[in-house]
């Protein structure tokens, strides 16, 4: 995963290291923006355009896919942090990890990892 300080991509994910989608790239856009009066087919070619521009080694895109999730953002409220659950359930082997948890983040990347890591110290320290 790369951060980007320039341009509309904020983020840039290798699936290939991630998933093993070796030749997929995702790029990560939050927020409003500029980008939200795009049509798939520009948004798509700016954000290729942006990565060819950091990475001018690399093929050329042959395949854009545009995905907008409008709901992806965590609602900011007075009480909210009082409706995210903890990595634990009722479930003796289910546990819980992402944003929408309880990290003490708001729901950002940064809050899925520190879910994922708090989560999985838990789960290894009940093992031990």
């Amino acid at each position: 995963m790369l951060g980007l300080s320039t341009g509309m991509g904020l983020w840039l994910i290798d699936r290939g290291v991630l998933c093993g989608q070796h030749g997929l790239m995702a790029a990560v856009l939050s927020g409003p923006g500029p980008h939200a009066d795009l049509d798939p087919a520009q948004l798509g070619a700016r954000i290729g355009g942006e990565i060819a521009a950091h990475f001018p080694h690399w093929p050329t895109v042959q395949t854009l896919r545009v995905v907008r999730e409008r709901r992806a953002t965590f609602l900011c409220d007075v009480g909210v942090n009082a409706r995210r659950p903890g990595n634990a359930t009722a479930l003796p082997r289910l546990w819980l990890a992402g944003d929408y948890t309880d990290t003490g983040y708001p729901a950002t990347l940064e809050g899925a990892v520190r879910s994922g890591v708090q989560c999985a110290r838990r789960i290894i320290n009940l093992l031990r």
